[in-house]
């Protein structure tokens, strides 16, 4: 059975195969629930063409799928001969009165990845607010049979079977009732003089997943838009100079922010609800910074920083408001809290990364001088916070030469927050009992033990708390202990069973290019030419076809 996944994007629908199966397809915005998974009998070789157009050949039989540039179709067609099985995900099937032609309703309340507080009190999975419609018709010579309530077969010989999205069936019915277009190679708009095949192909897996007003998907397990993950999506496009895609994507972040006046740990595409983890006031708004900042040294595009001013302030005023002394607490998303090589009992501990990452985006404002013109008073504050922060950075976080993640008993414990519930009762608004634990209302008040066994107040060395900081550029962390960290994580790199995605890149930037690490690097890329979540037992694990790791390894590669 095929492992690698493929994804096939045009930035208002997004398909995700293994093979010439189906896993998911949405539409037609990014943040929407899965419509429909299709089984194909058979084993088939898949070929990439572009980001809009995939290839499948099976003996005589070949699958081509693709997309035209800015409507929300998509397209399979089949030449030689072969059985589907459909299934609707999330949604009722009805017959039309037209011939070989269904419609997909997604209903209100399908779910998708996002978490929120109610009105009614009660924590609860965030839900789709509106309706979607997928509209399918098949053109040519293939027999079609419901097989179940929400499933049916489709047994091709020479036919074109089309998808059409949309948020209202008129709109669904018109879209597929034009003819269907050839499929048409995309430009790609980018420049590389070293690592062009790579970086190609790590253009293509960003494109097919960033979405016509500029998100960018985290994978198809999570249907939104990430501010660290973008972080990394923004450094890669830069480097590459697809300077209109990284626009694009700032301009999303602006929207946002414009529309809400807030921003959190990961946003909906266009509904405008987002994904909160604990602390977000930290961490995502010092990448965020630096993305905008990073986005001007680059393109000198003063129009650009100048509107985000308002959001930049907004960044500054929630790590300010956020300093415990000298520090700040840990996101809860963090590189490697999400990673699981921190306890989430450390969670209101000193944050190394987020700390320097508050810092990185002051200093690097400072160095533009007026141009951001961010309020003076405002930035005034932060550049104490910036001096203390300096001050205090080794003796918080370095101990006889071992640099540490965390400082715990800095006294940061708030009543309630959003994350991860410690009682294991989901995801949502957390309150703090009597042992300092986050747990879900209904466990707030009972008599429960200690969650995280030993790990309270334990200082963490983990080598991620080195990379991230030296991924973004950090002037706090000496540049022995980078260095030391770097050659320490790079012998053991072949040896290890399990390797984090972006480890290598990040190793680059650490420790300076090196020949052995970029080659272990390239070896850890799929058939498709990009990175998954994790690498494990000489191949690829937990999220494949990932925008975050494909994007810094690439990055680094153009920029070390």
């Amino acid at each position: 059975m095929e492992h690698t996944v493929h994804c096939l994007g045009n930035g208002r629908v997004c398909v995700y195969g293994k093979g010439a199966d189906i896993f998911q397809a949405f539409g037609p915005d990014y943040s929407a629930p899965n419509c429909f998974t299709a089984a194909v009998d058979g084993e088939f070789e898949t070929k990439k063409i572009s980001y809009r157009q995939y290839e499948h050949r099976s003996g005589g039989c070949v699958i081509t799928d693709y997309m035209p540039e800015n409507e929300s179709v998509f397209y399979r067609t089949v030449k030689g001969g072969a059985v589907m099985n459909f299934e609707v995900k999330n949604a009722v099937i009805q017959n039309t009165p037209y011939e070989n032609t269904y419609i997909f309703i997604t209903y209100e309340g399908a779910p998708v990845y996002i978490y929120d507080f109610f009105p009614d009190g009660k924590p609860k999975a965030y839900t789709s607010s509106e309706k979607r419609y997928a509209v399918m018709k098949i053109l040519g010579d293939a027999d079609t049979a419901l097989t179940g309530e929400k499933s049916f077969r489709v047994i091709c010989r020479d036919c074109i079977i089309a998808f059409a999205f949309s948020h209202s069936p008129e709109d669904a019915f018109g879209l597929i009732s034009k003819p269907a277009p050839e499929p048409n190679a995309p430009l790609r708009d980018f420049y590389a003089d070293k690592y062009a095949d790579v970086v190609s192909d790590v253009y293509d897996v960003i494109a097919s997943q960033q979405s016509y007003n500029g998100s960018v998907l985290a994978g198809y397990n999570y249907h939104l838009c990430y501010i660290r993950d973008n972080y990394g999506v923004l450094r890669f496009l830069l480097a590459c100079k697809a300077y209109g895609r990284a626009k694009l994507l700032l301009e999303f972040y602006l929207s946002v922010f414009e529309r809400s006046g807030r921003i959190h740990n990961a946003q909906g595409m266009t509904d405008g609800s987002f994904h909160i983890h604990e602390n977000d006031n930290v961490e995502i708004t010092g990448y965020i910074v630096l993305m905008f900042v990073k986005y001007y040294e680059t393109t000198s595009d003063d129009g650009l920083l100048r509107r985000a001013v308002p959001l930049i302030e907004y960044c500054l005023r929630c790590q300010h408001g956020s300093m415990v002394g000298d520090v700040l607490p840990f996101n809860g998303d963090e590189t490697y809290v999400a990673g699981g090589f921190l306890q989430r009992s450390a969670l209101n501990d000193g944050s190394a990364e987020a700390t320097s990452l508050y810092h990185r985006s002051v200093v690097k404002l400072r160095s533009l001088g007026g141009i951001a013109g961010v309020d003076p008073v405002l930035f005034e504050k932060a550049l104490s916070d910036a001096a203390l922060i300096e001050k205090n950075y080794l003796k918080n976080f370095v101990i006889d030469g071992v640099f540490y993640a965390n400082k715990p008993g800095i006294g940061h414990a708030p009543d309630m927050r959003h994350g991860v519930r410690a009682c294991g009762h989901g995801f949502g608004l957390c309150f703090r009992n009597e042992n300092g634990d986050y747990v879900c209302p209904d466990c707030v008040n009972k008599k429960t033990p200690r969650f995280y066994g030993d790990a309270y107040g334990k200082r963490y060395s983990t080598e991620a708390a080195v990379l991230c900081p030296a991924f973004t550029g950090t002037s706090l962390i000496p540049s022995d202990i980078i260095k030391a960290t770097a050659k320490k994580i790079a012998a053991s790199l072949y040896e290890r069973d399990g390797i984090v995605g972006y480890e290598p890149g990040m190793l680059l930037y650490a420790g300076g290019y090196d020949e052995k690490t970029v080659q272990k690097m390239l070896s850890m890329r799929d058939k498709f030419g990009v990175w998954s979540e994790y690498f494990r037992g000489g191949r690829q694990a937990g999220t494949l076809c990932r925008t975050w790791e494909s994007a810094v390894n690439a990055a680094a590669l153009l920029e070390n």
